[in-house]
């Protein structure tokens, strides 16, 4: 029973292009909850551990890319001004206040 209401699932026009974008398939969400980062001194490394995940961030063959990790401008600079902000709350912390 459980593989005929997936098969209803897909057929309801997830795979419909919306705004010139493909929308991001989600059955399960287990796509979305093998997503991790990985974070070092200098960067932090974004991906997704299933099988699959390289398919649908780049495509293959007639398989559209849905592109599922990424960042966007406003994304970018949302980061920025999170770093900006905790630098300078760490070094208010440590006693150092002239950073503008």
């Amino acid at each position: 029973m459980r593989i005929n209401q997936r098969k209803k699932r897909h057929n309801k026009g997830e795979n419909k292009k919306r705004a010139g974008r493909i929308k991001i398939l989600n059955d399960t969400g287990e796509l979305r909850k093998s997503v991790r980062a990985d974070p070092s001194k200098d960067r932090v490394i974004v991906g997704a551990y299933r099988n699959y995940a390289k398919i649908h961030q780049f495509g293959m063959g007639r398989i559209p890319a849905r592109p599922f990790v990424g960042a966007t401008e406003a994304d970018i600079e949302k980061i920025k001004e999170m770093a900006r902000a905790h630098t300078i709350r760490c070094l208010t912390k440590w006693g150092e206040t002239r950073v503008r």
